[in-house]
């Protein structure tokens, strides 16, 4: 069963539900989600289409209920064992949670995910919905545009683990003092720490002391990837003694994303796999181009 939000996505295995974003109505594609095939409907007003009352419920507020659902379902994966891991960070976070979910799937866990980058209000709540019951790890990208964001999705998803990637002037323009009230607002995912909780960083981070001021739990930084260096358009590097390859990932701030990964196999005492070539960035990111004039 799906959970899904664009009645063009729906299937036989679907529940439709019908989110007011301020642009469009979700209740107006209500029927044409029936009409698809939509095991269940969850509206904010009633339907105007002939449809059998087993197959939809009327609520105040959608987007409401199902966050509430996920919030429920997320402590039932909790109870049941699942290790969760929240990513946010103005730079680095899709690349981190992609390598993350490729990693863990490497050495062998059953882990799910973030598609994309749903990583706000309406993707994290989906996230957890869609996420099977039968996995070892979720993990959760947060975004965030304003102060209080992360702090909202933390209190959805309140992670064993959880990273913030790096701080910069991303959504400047939202916050009065600057880097310094992004930093804060991003140190809202440490929010709700107890002693058993894992923050990961880079040593570097801006404000690093002042985001784990009151933090309970257990902080781990990254290190350096060493014997760095490019060659035939791969990126070669060490990372704990083993030697790796990998393709488009060509600085030392992408490979930032890949320390991530390592970092959290060393705290969870996995294994490190001794190949991560297969590993493939999304769509657009660290692709070249050769410009008319000869410049790359």
């Amino acid at each position: 069963m799906k959970y899904v939000f664009n009645s063009l996505e729906v299937d036989s295995d679907s529940i439709f539900v019908a989110l007011t974003t301020g642009r469009k109505n979700g209740n107006e594609f209500a029927e044409d989600a029936f009409m698809r095939g939509a095991k269940f409907l969850i509206l904010s007003q009633e339907p105007d289409f002939e449809i059998p009352s087993e197959k939809f419920i009327v609520v105040q507020d959608t987007l409401e209920y199902i966050t509430n659902l996920a919030r429920q379902k997320f402590w039932n994966l909790l109870i049941q064992g699942v290790k969760t891991i929240s990513i946010t960070g103005s730079i680095g976070k899709t690349t981190t949670k992609d390598f993350l979910i490729f990693l863990l799937t490497l050495v062998g866990e059953k882990v799910y995910g973030t598609s994309g980058n749903l990583n706000n209000n309406i993707g994290v709540p989906f996230t957890i919905l869609n996420s099977p019951t039968d996995i070892n790890f979720l993990v959760l990208e947060m975004g965030m545009n304003n102060p209080g964001e992360i702090a909202y999705l933390n209190n959805i998803a309140n992670c064993d683990i959880k990273i913030i990637t790096d701080i910069s002037a991303a959504h400047i323009g939202n916050f009065s003092n600057g880097l310094k009230d992004i930093s804060a607002a991003k140190g809202e995912i440490l929010n709700q720490s107890n002693a058993e909780t894992v923050f990961i960083t880079k040593p570097d981070l801006l404000f690093l002391q002042n985001i784990t001021s009151t933090f309970k739990g257990k902080i781990n930084l990254i290190g350096e990837a060493s014997k760095y260096f490019i060659k035939n358009g791969k990126t070669y590097f060490e990372v704990n003694g083993k030697n790796y390859f990998l393709s488009k990932v060509k600085t030392k701030e992408w490979l930032k994303s890949i320390l991530f990964g390592f970092k959290v196999l060393e705290v969870l005492g996995l294994p490190f796999p001794k190949d991560i070539s297969s590993f493939t960035l999304a769509a657009g990111r660290g692709d070249e181009t050769i410009l008319k004039n000869g410049c790359t």
